[in-house]
């Protein structure tokens, strides 16, 4: 049992840096005397010396020193011992708020061997010396990543790896070439990607894997999350000029957080590493041009024919988009989920629209007059608030799962799931914040297309959908309606008979039966015929 009022040394060395003349063991045994003779010279009885090896970037990434922040906490802390303040005050300015609130609240004295000592629970304690250390720590520490990341640019112009799982394919061997070898179970599957690529497409291949039961990337690795292949992990994979001999720094990292970098912004090898590679860099660029079509034709299509993407969800719930030529569809089938698919004809969805429109017409000019205030600023305020916060709950999730082992020995299993509990929390709090935070900016859009919903009230919604373009459209649809509900058919092999729109405001949803919308889509085309 731990004694009330214990007082623990702490020592701290950033990671291994293995151009250090000094094995780590030394280093360590010499910060651990420095920290003896200094609680001697105050008189003070150890109970224990916590050392740890960890960058100061972020006390998320330091658990030893969560768990002293514990201990003083818990009031079985009252003294620390360290050889330099800087080694536990050096983090970001939340970091050090946090610190000085537990010294404060468990009135801790922290003893170093150089600065002397800061008694937090003294009446005359002045805040001023541990604000100015700690000031000057985090000047230290924005010196010290500019150089890390002058060091980790200039690695990266050489071709070495200096952090980091080996990529996909590959597994780390400091000895070999690029510090990886070509992994034999997955190599081959690789190279089998790069060479389908050209003639198939990412959904295509990702089914297949999926299907033969090949592990995806984060199988076995620390950050064990996916268990099925995605698109966009396979198209991570495929524009990865790492599998050209090329090896690129497309990351950077900042106060224990990574940021991807913009393409421009890449860091690439200045030449050819020796390491086995499926293909060459001219190959690379085909492939990607290759994708980039595909992207680009799939998005115009999504765009300019399809607007009411998003807006369509299939009986199971699930987004119905672009299904085929002129049809809405969802992928339950190829996800094998509870139906085998769903398709709508997108000249009918549009004339269920339009019925809608028209049937709610009267409410929905109510409600704009209503509602003509423009809060635009506001809202762009919010969003990027909200979206900073979703970030950060994601970073956090990342954080705790990237660093489970360690977490879990710090913290305790159960104190772990409850802080990864949390953190879910408070990244689905803050995705439901940014959805209705976008749902209101697209309504506050659509309200500079009011003219619209006037044209419609003096020639009818018929005309003005007719006359309106893509844009036009969409930016109406989704002003006045939430979400189209297809109802699922009475019997498997059956057409959709109705469809459930529901409108914003709070308005009645409109139910629309298929057959009033067909009579009347084909009754129009038949008249149109005719006059031509």
């Amino acid at each position: 049992m731990t004694d009330p009022g214990a007082a623990y040394g702490y020592v701290r060395l950033s990671r291994h840096d293995p151009d250090r003349d000094s094995p780590l063991e030394e280093r360590f045994a010499v910060r651990r005397r420095i920290v003896q003779e200094c609680a001697r010279r105050h008189q003070v009885n150890l109970t224990e010396i916590l050392c740890e090896q960890e960058s100061g970037d972020n006390i998320v990434h330091r658990p030893v020193l969560r768990q002293l922040l514990d201990l003083c906490a818990a009031g079985k802390c009252k003294v620390i011992v360290t050889p330099e303040q800087a080694r536990i005050l050096r983090g970001d300015k939340r970091d050090e708020q946090e610190i000085e609130d537990c010294f404060l609240d468990a009135g801790v004295r922290l003893v170093s061997a150089s600065e002397g000592v800061i008694d937090f629970g003294s009446p005359d304690y002045d805040p001023l010396p541990y604000e100015v250390r700690a000031l000057v720590a985090r000047h230290e520490l924005r010196a010290y990543r500019r150089r890390r990341q002058a060091s980790n640019r200039q690695k990266a112009r050489m071709g070495k790896r200096y952090c980091g799982f080996a990529p996909y394919g590959y597994r780390s061997d400091p000895e070999a070439p690029g510090g990886m070898v070509p992994d034999p179970r997955e190599y081959d599957i690789l190279c089998e990607l790069f060479r389908r690529i050209r003639t198939e497409s990412l959904n295509r291949l990702v089914d297949d894997l999926n299907r033969r039961g090949i592990l995806p990337p984060s199988q076995g690795r620390k950050s064990n999350i996916a268990r099925r292949w995605h698109t966009s992990t396979l198209h991570g994979i495929l524009t990865n000029p790492v599998y050209t001999g090329y090896p690129a720094q497309q990351q950077t990292c900042a106060r224990g957080r990574r940021r991807a970098l913009p393409e421009e912004e890449w860091v690439l090898s200045e030449e050819e590493q020796s390491y086995p590679h499926p293909i060459s860099l001219a190959e690379w660029r085909e492939i990607r041009s290759i994708l980039q079509g595909r992207s680009q034709a799939g998005a115009r299509k999504t765009v300019s024919s399809y607007p009411l993407t998003g807006l369509l969800r299939c009986a199971a719930g699930y987004p119905m988009r672009a299904g085929g030529p002129g049809d809405y569809g969802c992928g339950c089938k190829r996800q094998g989920r509870e139906h085998p698919g769903m398709y709508l004809d997108a000249a009918i969805a549009e004339r269920i629209v339009v019925h809608a429109l028209h049937r709610a017409l009267p409410a929905l000019l109510a409600r704009t007059d209503a509602r003509l205030t423009d809060n635009r600023e506001d809202l762009a305020r919010d969003y990027q608030t909200a979206r900073r916060r979703q970030a950060d709950a994601q970073r956090a999730i990342e954080d705790l799962t990237r660093n489970v082992e360690l977490l879990a020995r710090a913290w305790g299993e159960e104190g772990y799931l409850k802080a990864a509990e949390q953190a879910r929390s408070e990244l689905a709090d803050a995705q439901a914040r940014l959805s209705a935070l976008e749902a209101s900016i697209e309504e506050q859009r659509a309200l500079a297309d009011v003219s619209l919903l006037d044209a419609a009230r003096r020639h009818g919604v018929e005309a003005i959908w007719a006359e309106a373009t893509a844009n036009e459209r969409r930016a109406l649809a989704r002003f006045a309606i939430r979400r189209i509900e297809v109802a699922a058919p009475p019997r498997r092999r059956m057409h959709v008979r109705q469809v459930t729109v529901e409108l914003r405001g709070g308005l009645e949803s409109v139910t629309v039966r298929i057959r009033d919308v067909y009579l009347h889509y084909m009754t129009r085309r038949a008249k149109e015929r005719k006059e031509e």
